[in-house]
């Protein structure tokens, strides 16, 4: 691997507005929160106000929220997720009026579903008078590229090669984060989740899925270093497990396996009479 990149110290890094277009961001989109509604915003961020909070709290919309299987995902003494997730156990949440609320004034508060979760990824812990923020959108990380390269490892036989790789997600993810909210645990103590090795030990079972395999390691880190940042489902489709019990909540609202595919182009089709197209090509 080459030396321009490398992996932040701290997991969190990679979210905030502090550390953008940092060693372990290979491309990222600049965002600017400017002024208001007629100000110099620049493509500025709406993921706090879309995803973030939990719905009922500090105006948030909720339009997409981590589900109790993504939760359930993290192993015990994970701390990326209570950087990933608004949820029991983790960080406060301090609102425009400067009330500091938690996991106890969500519930209090939640106007739907108790089995959803906050996105606290790319979103301020404080509540942004206009909504919107200039957190720049990281769309490759180092981290996304070990994880790639582990896998290409592992399916050419190389099993201790990926390991070493995923090990060096791993690792990091345990690392204490002196800049977190002081009363999480990780702020002074190391996270606890072993390496690959040890995971293998423990011979575990996450989501229905038993941690016996480096394929199957791979894809759990995936799931828990990269959730939020729009891996997941393209993941699923290229492990060819987009019809499996994954995308149930898909499915409930009108997801079927043709939505695997993308349509072959029309100027394509126009330009080969040989070429019939798939069912994406089909619009009804």
């Amino acid at each position: 691997m080459g030396k321009q990149y490398s992996l932040m110290p701290y997991f969190s890094e990679n979210f905030d507005e502090l550390h953008e277009n940092n060693a372990e961001s290979v491309f990222e989109v600049q965002m600017h929160n400017g002024t208001g509604w007629l100000g110099d915003d620049m493509s500025d961020s709406w993921r706090w106000q879309e995803i973030g909070m939990f719905d009922g709290t500090g105006g948030a919309w909720w339009n997409l929220a981590p589900n109790k299987k993504t939760y359930n995902e993290f192993e015990q003494g994970d701390p990326r997720k209570y950087m990933t997730l608004w949820c029991d156990g983790g960080a406060k949440y301090t609102q425009v009026d400067g009330t500091v609320t938690d996991y106890a004034y969500w519930m209090a508060h939640l106007a739907t579903n108790k089995d959803l979760y906050g996105t606290r990824k790319y979103c301020p812990d404080v509540q942004v008078s206009d909504f919107d923020d200039g957190i720049n959108d990281r769309l490759m990380r180092y981290a996304d590229v070990l994880l790639m390269y582990a896998e290409c490892l592992n399916e050419a036989g190389d099993i201790e090669g990926a390991k070493t790789y995923i090990n060096m997600v791993r690792t990091r993810a345990n690392n204490i984060v002196p800049t977190e909210q002081p009363q999480l645990w990780y702020h002074s103590s190391k996270g606890t989740i072993p390496d690959v090795d040890g995971l293998l030990a423990e011979n575990i079972t996450i989501n229905g899925v038993k941690m016996n395999s480096i394929k199957n390691i791979i894809e759990h880190e995936r799931y828990v270093e990269l959730c939020g940042e729009y891996d997941r489902y393209f993941d699923l489709l290229r492990w060819g497990m987009a019809d499996e019990t994954w995308l149930e909540p898909l499915k409930a609202i009108g997801w079927t396996k043709r939505a695997m595919y993308y349509p072959f182009p029309q100027v394509e089709l126009d330009n080969n009479k040989q070429l019939t197209g798939n069912e994406m090509n089909n619009s009804n």
